[in-house]
């Protein structure tokens, strides 16, 4: 697979977010596949948002075969843990929506004591026919601290300050591309935006000392 990448903000030397556009080959994805046992499981349960999230459940090996089988495909154009493959029919309504840092590579609102100053690195794959919305502050959290800012940058909070918002879509998948969207989590606050479309994403994430252990 060929993959072609555009520097959203930072430098070369010192990226801080990047948008991929992966061209296929001969590569196969069971996203349909993975698709329609996330769907299968949200009409059951009479939600418009279910997902696959590994180690949340014990009996996730057995409940999500596609998703597992999708997540490992999806490691040749990702080298970091997974988060979640997440489903959204629609426009959902929940009180974790907003502006806000990563503190935890999954989907802990804690984080990992033994991870106290690492950052998180975090990639958002876009497996919709619709455009993924993503808005972000474009200045790093240290310096929006430095400016008098409420961040914590181990606990889950909603940046409730106005700040300058700039945002990025992640094209949708075709027959032929797959996009990326790359970035520190942990130092740009962002937000995903769902519309009456829904969403359908792969996410993966992992600690590291500092972006320079990293090179998005």
């Amino acid at each position: 697979m060929r993959t072609t990448k555009e520097i959203i903000e930072g430098t070369e030397e010192n990226p801080l977010m990047v948008l991929e556009r992966h061209e296929f080959g001969s590569e196969n994805f069971d996203i349909k596949e993975a698709y329609e046992e996330l769907l299968a499981h949200s009409k059951k349960e009479k939600a418009i948002t279910w997902g696959y999230f590994p180690g949340l459940e014990a009996k996730e090996m057995e409940r999500y075969p596609r998703c597992i089988k999708l997540a490992y495909q999806l490691r040749s154009l990702v080298p970091l843990p997974l988060a979640f493959i997440r489903l959204v029919s629609q426009k959902p309504d929940s009180e974790y929506g907003g502006m806000h840092i990563d503190v935890h590579p999954g989907v802990n609102h804690v984080k990992d004591p033994a991870h106290r100053n690492d950052e998180v690195a975090r990639v958002l794959i876009n497996l919709h026919r619709a455009p993924r919305l993503m808005r972000y502050v474009p200045i790093d959290r240290d310096s929006l601290i430095k400016q008098g800012i409420n961040i914590s940058p181990h606990h889950y909070q909603i940046i409730k300050e106005q700040l300058p918002i700039k945002e990025i879509e992640i094209p949708p998948i075709t027959n032929t591309f797959m996009y990326s969207l790359k970035f520190w989590s942990s130092l740009l606050p962002h937000e995903g935006v769902t519309d009456d479309q829904g969403s359908f994403i792969a996410s993966y994430g992992n600690y590291f000392k500092n972006p320079q252990h990293y090179h998005i």
